[in-house]
């Protein structure tokens, strides 16, 4: 089983306690062989908590501290292998991102080291014993750090992760709205949480061909059909300022982006409103000029 359809989302004790107090006792209590009353050690009230969930269940969990401390990371043991930590970890990362937090931190068990590493987190000191298990104390710098992204993947996975980060608004510019990238049940699910977080959320999708899309079917395109108020797809005539490459862009701050040639890599930027502002202002100014396709209203017999 892979991860790509698990959903992670921020939450509280209050409102998940019985979901994360299960993973607790499964992960850290039983299998650990850590104290309940260490595992439990009086910071959850005021943790930010992550909830990973498939088909509804509660897999994996982790919290993020005020002072940039991330911990009680957990996957429960059947699904390790399908990259969850890692989603995990990267959706704990944008959170703190977009909190403003300039470092963030951890106490790393040993067998953990080389997985936080290639997060990019370095050790720091000696290792120490806590709850009888070896650690080291690890910390990651949040400087925006532009990444170079191959398309279609892991293209399709960023634009899903960054979606999921989105608090407000996503903007969407893909002249065909290429299947292979955005024909994703998990991409669809990930959108209208944002349509849904609020009456200010809001999906803008902007294409110059709606023929691939009305002919083969498109879950973005049904998903406009059910939620028209808040997910929008609008044409852009061919004019000579139409470009040919593809982006996506989260709130004022997350940039993804895909050249014409998709044979060069595009890139990613999570956090950066210095970078995301040049194509939030081209995908406003286009948007002006693009209007409703007929083609993409529900068909009526």
């Amino acid at each position: 089983m892979n991860g790509t359809d698990a959903n992670i989302r921020a939450t509280s004790w209050q409102a998940d306690q019985p979901a994360l107090e299960q993973i607790y006792q499964s992960v850290f209590v039983e299998e650990q062989a850590v104290p309940r009353e260490i595992a439990l050690d009086g910071s959850e009230l005021e943790a930010t908590h992550f909830l990973v969930e498939r088909d509804g269940e509660a897999v994996g969990c982790g919290r993020l501290l005020d002072s940039g401390q991330i911990g009680r990371m957990a996957v429960l043991p059947a699904l390790r292998s399908g990259g969850l930590g890692g989603q995990l970890l990267r959706a704990i990362i944008a959170h703190a991102r977009q909190l403003g937090m300039q470092r963030v931190f951890l106490h790393a068990q040993k067998p953990a080291i080389g997985f936080y590493r290639d997060h990019g987190f370095s050790g720091l000191g000696d290792e120490f014993t806590e709850a009888g298990i070896p650690h080291l104390l690890m910390e990651l710098a949040l400087e925006s750090q532009v990444v170079a992204v191959a398309y279609p993947e892991p293209f399709a996975s960023l634009c899903v992760e960054m979606t999921k980060a989105a608090r407000r608004s996503v903007r969407i510019f893909s002249p065909q709205l290429d299947h292979d990238v955005f024909d994703r049940s998990e991409l669809a699910s990930a959108l209208a949480e944002v349509a849904r977080s609020s009456r200010y959320g809001e999906v803008r999708i902007l294409i110059s061909d709606s023929r691939p899309v009305v002919k083969r079917g498109h879950r973005l395109l049904d998903l406009s059909r059910r939620l028209s108020s808040s997910v929008t797809i609008q044409k852009l005539s061919a004019h000579p300022e139409l470009p040919s490459d593809s982006f996506v862009l989260s709130d004022d701050r997350g940039t993804l982006f895909k050249p014409n040639d998709s044979d060069k890599d595009g890139f990613y930027d999570p956090d950066s409103r210095t970078r995301a502002k040049p194509y939030i202002d081209k995908f406003d100014e286009l948007w002006l000029k693009s209007q409703p396709d007929p083609e993409l209203r529900v068909l009526r017999l």
